[in-house]
């Protein structure tokens, strides 16, 4: 018995270790999977110069990606002076042909302006706003993306949850701020 719990007391970090790195492994690959389609969407966009196409390629390539509800893309409109669903897809998508918006002074559209940061249901359970959590209800969106530039919000992408159920994670959160970015940059250059 003494030999046998030496054995396994010297064996059971490297079980441990093992174990440790398979779990891993196999939580990482889903994201790996579309993470790479993501960024090479990102380098591609640049070269787009329809904004409707440049729209429809981003939540088509983030929606068959990610495997998410929908993926919905508002951009800011000159002339009606709000944020316009500019393109959804998804097997939930939002139906363009209700002219959903936003106007400059929602609830939502401060706090992306406020904080320039992705806006996940998580970070607004610590710092509550029931008019943001209601229109992000609306939305059927458990993470909004600002897309940025010089400070001035440009448009955001409203994200579905995704249809594994699994929720998102800081690497998530970090390739689709990063993507927003590209996207914004994309837009600016197409308008």
């Amino acid at each position: 018995p003494l030999g046998l719990c030496t054995a396994l007391a010297t064996i059971g970090p490297f079980v441990y270790a093992y174990l440790r790195r398979e779990a891993e492994s196999r939580l990482l690959k889903e994201q790996r999977r579309y993470q790479r389609p993501l960024q090479r969407a990102a380098r591609g966009m640049p070269q787009v110069r329809d904004v409707t196409k440049l729209c429809s390629l981003i939540t088509r390539v983030v929606s068959r990606s990610v495997r998410v509800t929908h993926a919905s893309l508002f951009l800011w409109d000159n002339t009606q002076q709000r944020y316009i669903l500019r393109s959804s897809h998804g097997p939930k998508r939002l139906a363009i042909q209700s002219r959903y918006s936003l106007e400059e002074s929602h609830p939502l559209i401060r706090r992306l302006r406020e904080y320039w940061q992705v806006l996940t249901k998580e970070e607004l359970s610590r710092h509550p706003d029931p008019a943001v959590a209601k229109e992000m209800v609306t939305l059927d969106a458990p993470l909004v993306v600002p897309g940025m530039i010089e400070k001035r919000l440009l448009g955001f992408l409203a994200l579905g949850p995704k249809l594994s159920g699994a929720g998102y994670s800081t690497d998530d959160l970090h390739a689709f701020g990063t993507l927003a970015n590209e996207a914004a940059m994309a837009i600016e250059n197409a308008c």
